[in-house]
Formats: structure tokens, C-alpha cells, sequence
């Protein structure tokens, strides 16, 4: 938030735009967060950083009603005329914009991934909650705020988009090849990346920095060569021990069945394990064996030091099979209920060097995830591997349906408020260039989509043609007159915008976490993509073909 007030009071270079924009912003982010703890209650993993997000998209509003009020200051207009203007001029372009924005954000409501929805929620709503709260508080603070009587017009801020002014007129027919040939080169890019199975399979890539947390890996590597598989086992709970047993050999008959190099788990272990099958055929032969072991010695045919061994272990007159009951309890603890039961649990332990490959992990869960008995009866299992193996599915679920949905509500928003094809069509070319520029840097950098990052795939849409409508919007209220004048006034309110939501994007580089800095990656890559797209490919449209 720091960051994202100090570039705003560069652009503007009065401390007046920045209190003004701090206000608003501050009021937005107590709103959104307010709906958050009503609706909700609490933050998780894939929230917690959203208040940089939420700020940095937010402001942009604010930034687009103040460019265009001191643009008109600077034209000699009145206070409450300049107000005025820029309510008029900025209202539909910004709510169309915080629309877009809102609806890709909530594509991720359709996910069935809970944190997904959450993070659709708290930041679609803050979308809107900026948007409002920037229309209702920014035009009375700067009334408050605005000039005395003869004080010289506000000076002009930082020209963000001189270059772009500079750049578009002189090759505009290069601007839309090069837009085309990213569409033709993303569209490619995007369909092999699909194809190629994008999902990141390594756990080491999403969780923290070792190099920040070395001491607990260590210790864990120690523990694992200490205590071998059984520290990771996943426990399944039946309603009986005669059902455990069955579980027990139905899991053990997978084992067996599976391939070496292909084997589901390392062990399966139940109070079964401890109570061989067959004693009762077994036992007439160890009585008899320990009668001619007695006979042996009564003549004699054994050293007594040999006797003194083996007559502790041989088997008494009385012998009989053995049951759970009959198992010592420093045994059998492990597999006791708190309320006495034995018997009635099953410990089916993973292959701890292949901890960090979902892939492994997929095929662990679904050994044990669901087993029909010889009864016929299913007995489901769950835990964390299965929590873990359930988000990876979820997210390759999710990912057509989250992106199709924020694109569908993205084009509509765009058709719905140009109507005209000739005014639709250049942004939706612009916003599709941008899209494949980023499909393209998913398949040439070798990206791994991953059950956090894949968030920022859908709101590129939302987000990207936010730029291209504010630059449109000026460009027909101007009746097309003069593009480099749309990219010098808006366009450079439309990088200021840009710059602003890309600090919020990589505030997320700086987090411990891997899968939080590749979806701070990915959105900045997109920003970026769709911000050139706009001030350079869509004005380019323009002078090609008006």
C-alpha cells in the first residue's frame, strides 16, 4: 500500500491527490474487509495477502477520476465544473472496468475449493466496494480540498503515456501485426501448454523457501531414516475388527497385485497383523515338536545349555490360538479406541521419499479412499494425503470452468457497453493479445500451474481489458479526433493504474511461500501483457482502420 501511494504521488505531484486517494482507498478496504468478516469470518492461505491486491486494483478508480478532474483544472474549469466532468467523463468506463474485474475475480465462486471461493468473493466484492466508495467520498474530499479563488491551475503530472503517444502514430500498422502475430503465436503456445499436463506434480515447488525453514527439514529427514514409513502412515477407522480384517486383505491383495516400481503404499498394518491365520491346524504340530524336544533331553540328546535356551520357548501342553483380546496392551495400544475397542483401525503408510509427488500421492489416495469389503459394504478413508490429492483434482477441475466463465462475463461486459461492433471489437482484439501473450510465457518459461497460482489465469481478463476500456472510453468521447491526445491524458492514467495493481501483485514476490510468489508472477506477467496490449495494439486498431 506504501508503494502503491508513493507512485501515485509521483504521477500526480500533489500531496492533495494523495490524501484524497488514501482516503478512499482505506474507506474501500474497511468495507471489503468488513463484508469479509460477516460473510466469513476469517482469512486463509489463498486470502491473506488480498489487501494488497484489493488496494492495488482498487486505487484505480480514484486514479482516473483525478487525472481527468486536474486535466480539466488545467483547462481553466471551476472546481464544481471540473467535478463535474470528470464524474460524467470517468463513471462508465470505471464501473465497467470494476464490473470486469469483479466478474472475473468471481469466476472463482463456481470452484469447489472453498479457499477458491473465498478469494472470488473478497475480492469481487472489493471491486465494487472501491468502486463505490471511490465515487461517493473522492468528489466531496476534493470539493473540500479543491483550489482558492485565482490560485495558478494545478501543473501537469508525470506523462506516463507521452511514450506511448510517441510510439503508436509512427508504426501503427507494426503495433497490429505485432498484436496478431501474439495471438497466432499465444493461441499455439496455449494449446500445447494445455496439452503438455501444465499441473505442478512436486511439492517441493509450492511450499516455503527451504532456505528458510533448513533446521525443520533436516530434522524431518532424521525422522524419516529414524522411524522409516510408518511416520506417515494414514489411518482408517471401521466399524468393527472382523471389518478391519477384510480391509486389511483387501488392501494387502492390491499391494500384491500392483507392479514393482508401481506399488500404492509401503505397508499395511492392522491388530490383524500381530494374530497369525491357521493356529489351530498349527498347533498340533508345535505340541508334538515340543514333546520330542522333552524326550530328546530326558535322553540325554541335548547339552543342558542348549536346554536352558529352548525350554523357555516351547510350547505348553495346554496350548490354544490366540484372539486381539489376548495381545498385550503396550501392543495393541496403537490400534485402541479411547473407549477400549481394539481391533477396529488400519494404518496404511505411504513411501516417505515420494512425499512431495502428487503423483504418488494421487495413486496412495486412491488405494484406500474408497474399498468394497467381502460383505459388500464400502469403507472410505480420508486424512490429509487424501485433503491434499482432493485440492490438486479440484484445481484441474476447476481451471476450464473458472477461465471460461471469467471470459464469457468479460466479453459481455465489453459488448454490453460499447453495443457497437466497430467500438467492441478492437478491445476484445486487444484484450485476446494480451491473453496469448501470457498463454505464450506459460509455455516457453516452463510455468507449473499449482492449487494457488492457477487463480491468476482468470482474473488476467477482468483485469486486462480494465485498461482498454478506460483508453476507448476517452478516444470516442473525443469523436476519434486524435489518438496520441487519448494515450497522453487517460493512457497515462491508464499506466498509473497498471503500475499501481502490478505493486500489488509484487508485494506477493517478496512471501515465503513459492506457490504465493508464482501467482504474483503470473498476474504481473499478465498486467503487463494486457497493459501494452492497451497502449499499443488497441490505438494502433484505430489509425489502421478509421
Amino acid at each position: 500500500i506504501a508503494l502503491v501511494l508513493l507512485v501515485v504521488l509521483l504521477y500526480f505531484r500533489r500531496v492533495q491527490a494523495l490524501l484524497v486517494m488514501g482516503a478512499c482507498i482505506f474507506i474501500g478496504l474497511f468495507w471489503t474487509f468488513g463484508l469479509t468478516q460477516l460473510a466469513i469470518g476469517h482469512l486463509n492461505v489463498a486470502t491473506a495477502f488480498l489487501i494488497s491486491i484489493v488496494a492495488g486494483n482498487g486505487i484505480n478508480v480514484g486514479i482516473l477520476y483525478q487525472a481527468r478532474y486536474y486535466e480539466e483544472r488545467r483547462g481553466g474549469a471551476s472546481v464544481p465544473a471540473a467535478l463535474e466532468t470528470a464524474l460524467a467523463a470517468t463513471w462508465r468506463p470505471t464501473l465497467v472496468a470494476a464490473l470486469a474485474a469483479g466478474a472475473s475475480y468471481g469466476s472463482l465462486l463456481i470452484t469447489d475449493f472453498r479457499a477458491f471461493r473465498h478469494f472470488g468473493l473478497i475480492a469481487g466484492a472489493g471491486m465494487l466496494l472501491c468502486w463505490f466508495a471511490t465515487t461517493l467520498a473522492l468528489p466531496p474530499l476534493l470539493a473540500l480540498l479543491g483550489g482558492r479563488k485565482g490560485e495558478a491551475p494545478p501543473a501537469r503530472g508525470a506523462g506516463y503515456g507521452d511514450l506511448f503517444a510517441w510510439l503508436v502514430p509512427r508504426a501503427p500498422a507494426a503495433w497490429v501485426a505485432l498484436g496478431a502475430v501474439a495471438i497466432l503465436i499465444g493461441s499455439v503456445a496455449t494449446a500445447r501448454y494445455v496439452q503438455s499436463d501444465p499441473m505442478e506434480y512436486d511439492m517441493n515447488r509450492v511450499q516455503n523457501d527451504r532456505t528458510r525453514t533448513a533446521d525443520l527439514h533436516r530434522a524431518w529427514a532424521i525422522a524419516t531414516d529414524v522411524l522409516g514409513a510408518s511416520q506417515g502412515a494414514m489411518v482408517v477407522l471401521t466399524d468393527t475388527p472382523a471389518e478391519a480384517k477384510q480391509l486389511h486383505d483387501e488392501l494387502q491383495a492390491k499391494w500384491d497385485a500392483a507392479p514393482e516400481g508401481s506399488k500404492p503404499f509401503v505397508s499395511v498394518t492392522s491388530l490383524w497383523s500381530f494374530v497369525p491365520e491357521g493356529q489351530a491346524a498349527k498347533i498340533p504340530t508345535l505340541v508334538a515338536l515340543g514333546e520330542r524336544l522333552r524326550r530328546a533331553h530326558e535322553r540325554g540328546l541335548l547339552p543342558e545349555d542348549a536346554w536352558a535356551k529352548l525350554e523357555a520357548v516351547l510350547p505348553p501342553d495346554d496350548l490354544r490360538p490366540f484372539t486381539l483380546a489376548d495381545l498385550p496392551a503396550s501392543l495393541a495400544e496403537t490400534f485402541t479406541e479411547r473407549d477400549g475397542t481394539r481391533g477396529t483401525l488400519v494404518l496404511i503408510a505411504a513411501e516417505p521419499t515420494e512425499s512431495n509427488d502428487l503423483r504418488y500421492l494421487l495413486r496412495y489416495t486412491e488405494s484406500f479412499r474408497e474399498t468394497r469389503l467381502a460383505s459388500g459394504k464400502v469403507v472410505r478413508g480420508s486424512g490429509r494425503a487424501v485433503i491434499f490429492a482432493d485440492m490438486l483434482e479440484a484445481v484441474v477441475q476447476d481451471v476450464p470452468k473458472a477461465i471460461s466463465l471469467s471470459l464469457g462475463l468479460t466479453l459481455l461486459t465489453v459488448v454490453l457497453t460499447f453495443r457497437r461492433a466497430s467500438q467492441s471489437l478492437p478491445i476484445l482484439f486487444s484484450l485476446l493479445a494480451g491473453v496469448a501473450a501470457v498463454g505464450a510465457f506459460l509455455y516457453f518459461a516452463g510455468v507449473r500451474i499449482n492449487f494457488l497460482n492457477f487463480a491468476a489465469l482468470p482474473i488476467t481478463f477482468g483485469i486486462g481489458v480494465d485498461y482498454a476500456v478506460n483508453v476507448a472510453q476517452r478516444y470516442h468521447e473525443d469523436k476519434g479526433r486524435d489518438v496520441a491526445a487519448a494515450l497522453r491524458t487517460s493512457g497515462g492514467a491508464v499506466v498509473l493504474c497498471s503500475l499501481t495493481t502490478m505493486l500489488g501483485y509484487l508485494a506477493l514476490l517478496v512471501s515465503h511461500n513459492q506457490a504465493i510468489r508464482g501467482l504474483g508472477v503470473i498476474a504481473v506477467v499478465g498486467e503487463i501483457a494486457c497493459l501494452l496490449s492497451a497502449m499499443l495494439v488497441l490505438p494502433a486498431l484505430w489509425i489502421v482502420f478509421s
